[in-house]
């Protein structure tokens, strides 16, 4: 029913101009699309590129560290990996291998001009060493040592923060000298330090705090070397006025030269007035005893010229030996008083004498020294006889001496004389 109304002329059929519409959309499409496709291939070019400089780099500063060169002459070491690296399968072309050559210079460069900074800094850190030891060895030179270090510091351009770290250390070649000073002459350093002048001038750089810390090392410097030498002067006090007191000993025993009686005066100042006093109490009582001996002999040289019987004279040296004060010439007479006696020749020595000879003799096989055995001599002689006679007799009634001395005698194999006689 429709179609029966519907005009004819009503109907169209479709003409080429809309197929040509569908062909231009496909076309633009696939355009689209090889765009994508290059912009992609470019894309994953540009990846693939850049992932091969990164290689190539690390490889190359990778190879520098392996070999283990020092980063000096890196720039043509890297020049000549480049070079091999060009001639490789796979190796970059182009902007891009520039680029790789840009990065592996650049680093190489870098890398050596701090390798050559460092080294300039280590040269003069040394040379700054080297000048500190010298001022420790020659302080006098400081002043030298401090300018051949600035004319090294400015020689060596280094950058700006380095350089005033490097210059801060100039103040240690006058810290040095001083140091030196000290060891050697404290008392100058401390001269020094107060006035300001030589190392411690303000113009060489020393701040007051290390100057203070410098003037108490100086001080305790100074005590230090009074007090050596103090002891020094003691001890040779001490070996003066034992050499002097051994001479006089000596000179007294008659094995001596006389000399020694007085030989100790060169050396009064030296040993002091306290032990030349006793020295002078010590030659006094030699003195007597040199001239006791020095008169028995001209008496024994007179009897012998005018040829009387000496045997009175040597009676006379036993006695002044016993008498002497001397352990070591008392203890010879009375061994040879008791020897004598033995073959009965002491008739002509008082029996005191004889009796002093026994007891010393004694005493010293009991045990005692020359010297105590002396002593016991000279305080039994202050006990009268009448007394040690009394204290001999309360002994006896009270502890039976006699039995006691015998066990004594047993025990420790000695002679006991005086406290219990048969």
């Amino acid at each position: 029913m429709l179609l029966r109304d519907t005009n004819p002329s009503d109907f169209r059929v479709p003409t080429m101009p809309r197929a040509s519409a569908i062909d231009g959309e496909k076309a633009k499409a696939d355009r689209a699309a090889e765009d994508a496709l290059r912009r992609r291939n470019e894309r994953d070019t540009r990846l693939s590129a850049a992932h091969e400089r990164a290689r190539a780099r690390t490889q190359m500063l990778k190879m520098f560290a392996e070999e283990g060169q020092e980063s000096a002459g890196l720039v043509a070491r890297a020049d000549a990996a480049l070079k091999a690296y060009k001639g490789s399968p796979g190796a970059l072309k182009g902007d891009d291998f520039a680029a790789l050559v840009r990065d592996v210079r650049g680093q190489a460069l870098s890398l050596e001009a701090m390798a050559r900074a460092r080294e300039r800094i280590v040269q003069t850190g040394k040379t700054l060493d080297t000048l500190i030891e010298a001022t420790r060895a020659a302080p006098e030179n400081f002043e030298a040592h401090v300018g051949a270090a600035r004319e090294a510091i400015e020689g060596q351009k280094l950058p700006a923060k380095v350089e005033a770290a490097v210059r801060a250390r100039l103040s240690e070649i006058p810290e040095a000298a001083l140091a030196a000073l000290i060891e050697r002459d404290p008392a100058h350093a401390a001269d020094l330090i107060k006035t300001r002048e030589g190392p411690a001038d303000a113009a060489f750089g020393l701040d007051r705090a290390t100057l203070r810390v410098l003037g108490r090392h100086a001080a305790a410097a100074i005590d230090e070397t009074e007090a050596t030498h103090a002891n020094s002067a003691n001890v040779a006090a001490m070996r003066a006025h034992a050499d002097a007191a051994n001479a006089i000993e000596a000179a007294a025993r008659g094995e001596g030269d006389e000399a020694g009686l007085t030989a100790w005066l060169a050396q009064a100042e030296t040993i002091g007035p306290k032990a030349t006093r006793t020295l002078r109490r010590q030659s006094k009582a030699a003195a007597k005893v040199v001239a006791q001996r020095n008169a028995a002999a001209a008496a024994l040289r007179e009897k012998r010229a005018r040829g009387e019987d000496l045997a009175d004279a040597t009676d006379d040296t036993i006695a002044a030996d016993l008498k002497s004060g001397d352990a070591t010439r008392a203890l010879r007479a009375a061994e040879r008083i008791v020897a004598l006696e033995a073959k009965g020749l002491v008739a002509r020595l008082p029996k005191s004498l004889v009796a002093e000879a026994h007891i010393l003799a004694t005493a010293t096989r009991a045990g005692f020294t020359p010297t105590d055995a002396l002593q016991h001599l000279r305080d039994a002689a202050d006990v009268s006889a009448t007394d040690r006679a009394r204290r001999t007799n309360d002994f006896d009634r009270t502890a039976n001496g006699e039995a006691l001395a015998r066990a004594i005698e047993q025990a420790f194999a000695i002679q006991i004389a005086g406290i219990a006689d048969d």
